[in-house]
């Protein structure tokens, strides 16, 4: 996925969220409350996005295939703890009305959108990893065939002038006592 792509994505996506979330409050006088809750979140969950994309660029073209599983699981912790962190940090500071329970909808709805969204790209990126052989660590295999036939065939000459000296090894027999 091209920079551009992902940008014009992603900005899409925040804008489509944040239209949704402000028509829904036009709506319901619960919903109109916490705005604030939902715009901070699309904003810090598009950061998230931001930074796990380039993140994840860098190690697609890492030696280690493992970097990039890296960064997926470290994304997805960061953006599912700092949403609840966000979300008590703003609840502990504007308590809800006890009968209120509808502003979990928009949040929930903000936050699967941004984890469907990421799982898309970062599946798309994820396509790219491979292991690039280097010159320094590439691996001649036909350059290994031979060498190793050439040292068994000197290996089986030098054991052939050690067997007349030394008859091959044979463990001594247990009496059924010894068992």
């Amino acid at each position: 996925m091209t920079s551009n792509k992902f940008f014009f994505q992603l900005f899409a996506l925040t804008l489509l969220l944040i239209g949704i979330c402000l028509l829904w409050g036009q709506y319901s006088l619960y919903i109109a409350e916490y705005n604030f809750l939902y715009l901070g979140l699309t904003f810090f969950l598009s950061f998230i996005s931001i930074l796990s994309f380039f993140l994840s660029q860098k190690a697609t073209s890492s030696e280690n295939v493992h970097n990039f599983t890296k960064v997926f699981l470290g994304s997805t912790f960061v953006k599912m703890v700092g949403s609840v962190v966000f979300l008590l940090v703003y609840l502990k500071r504007y308590p809800p009305d006890p009968d209120d329970h509808t502003f979990i909808l928009p949040f929930l709805m903000i936050y699967l959108a941004f984890t469907i969204f990421e799982v898309m790209f970062l599946s798309r990126l994820g396509q790219t990893v491979t292991l690039k052989p280097e010159e320094d660590n590439f691996i001649d295999y036909i350059e290994l065939e031979k060498k190793a036939e050439a040292s068994a065939a000197s290996t089986t000459d030098e054991q052939k002038d050690d067997d007349d000296e030394n008859p091959p090894f044979e463990p001594p027999t247990l009496s059924p006592f010894q068992k």
